[in-house]
């Protein structure tokens, strides 16, 4: 699943037809048959938009769009819908709570030890210190506290 946040919800929004707008913003033509579901979550900050989140038929489907999103670096609600007021738009996989903290635990450790890359792929989690190096894969709170 992809999260796609500070994408504005409006009244009697599409969230199918968001998605293929989000895709074709991105460079990607998304059918309705590419979608399983597609629905806004809340944020727990009462100030933000919920969350649009796209679970796609298949996984290739959801790599390409992930690949396609940052080969762009950067997309902004206007290349989505010109009437949307102009913010940055994030696209990421969708997680867990769990998953969530646990992700949260490896970025502050990368910070702390200055590691650059922190990321997750499919509920899979990575960490690298420098562009071109190799990559460590976290699998436990303790591979965590063994990054130095």
């Amino acid at each position: 699943m992809l999260k796609s946040a500070s994408l504005p919800s409006t009244r009697e929004e599409s969230v199918k037809d968001l998605a293929k707008d989000v895709g074709a913003a991105i460079g990607v033509q998304v059918q309705d048959s590419d979608v399983a579901i597609a629905h806004r979550v809340p944020s727990y900050l009462l100030n933000k938009d919920p969350a649009l989140i796209i679970q796609f038929t298949d996984r290739e489907r959801k790599a390409e769009s992930l690949n396609a999103y940052r080969k762009k670096r950067s997309l902004v609600t206007r290349e989505v819908y010109q009437r949307f007021p102009a913010h940055r738009v994030y696209i990421s996989d969708h997680l867990s709570l769990e998953n969530k903290w646990f992700q949260a635990s490896l970025k502050k450790k990368c910070r702390e030890t200055r590691y650059t890359f922190a990321w997750s792929c499919d509920s899979k989690f990575f960490a690298g210190k420098a562009e071109g190096d190799p990559l460590k894969k976290i699998l436990s709170y303790k591979d965590i506290d063994n990054l130095v």
